[in-house]
């Protein structure tokens, strides 16, 4: 059993912790080299949480209340296209964030989040509408000493871009995270270009699901995610 706390600088909605983020500390726990991670409950900021090891289901609880659950998984997804550096950036001026947000201080994907202080990752669609994109601009505060990202900052950015996909491709909606699940391929490097996409993967009734991804401005792929994404009655975070 071990404690973590989720610092608010890693916040989602202003009072709870970026899903993503979330994802990638629980996940950092376990053994797996591809993990599923279930959230149940918003996560807590700066309050001590606890990550406990159930028969190898990983989980993490604030006092009584579980918040997250992850367990061995695999992802068997293909990627529909890989942005160039220019078609990413291209991507990049659609993004509808810029003009209405419902959460404007997100550590992923929120505009009014200072450089080197959130990920700013604004995916905008294609022309084709097959896919969003956006460069991944990083900073020195992402890596740790050895100069690889921080696992929980890989997970943090196959979150947002999935939801964008899911609104640009298909319809726009009010939506939580549900299910996130990811393999980092490989390390990534502070030296690499990166770029990050997502794509809508289909809707079953209150459920949206999308893929999402971290290349090289090469093309090499880096991470990969599969995302499910609950619909919900706005006024529950307005």
């Amino acid at each position: 059993m071990e404690s973590v706390i989720i610092n608010s600088k890693y916040n989602g909605p202003p009072n709870s912790g970026n899903g993503g983020y979330v994802c990638g500390l629980l996940a950092n726990s376990t053994p797996y080299d591809t993990i599923e991670v279930k959230l149940i409950a918003p996560p807590p900021l700066d309050t001590e949480v606890i990550i406990k090891n159930v028969d190898g289901r990983y989980e993490l609880w604030d006092a009584n209340n579980l918040i997250a659950s992850a367990i061995r998984s695999d992802i068997d997804i293909s990627v529909p296209v890989i942005p160039s550096m220019a078609d990413a950036i291209l991507c990049e001026t659609r993004y509808p964030g810029f003009d209405r947000h419902i959460f404007p201080h997100c550590f992923v994907c929120g505009p009014q989040r200072m450089e080197e202080d959130g990920l700013r990752l604004f995916t905008g669609v294609s022309g084709s509408k097959d896919y969003v994109a956006a460069p991944f601009r990083t900073f020195r505060g992402l890596y740790d000493q050895h100069g690889h990202m921080y696992p929980e900052i890989i997970w943090s950015a196959l979150d947002c871009p999935g939801a964008y996909a899911i609104t640009q491709i298909s319809e726009e909606k009010m939506m939580v995270l549900g299910k996130l699940k990811a393999k980092i391929v490989e390390p990534i490097k502070r030296e690499e270009r990166l770029i990050v996409s997502g794509w809508y993967m289909g809707t079953d009734k209150r459920k949206n699901y999308a893929g999402t991804a971290i290349f090289t401005s090469d093309g090499k792929l880096k991470a990969i995610g599969h995302s499910v994404w609950i619909e919900i009655d706005p006024d529950r975070f307005i």
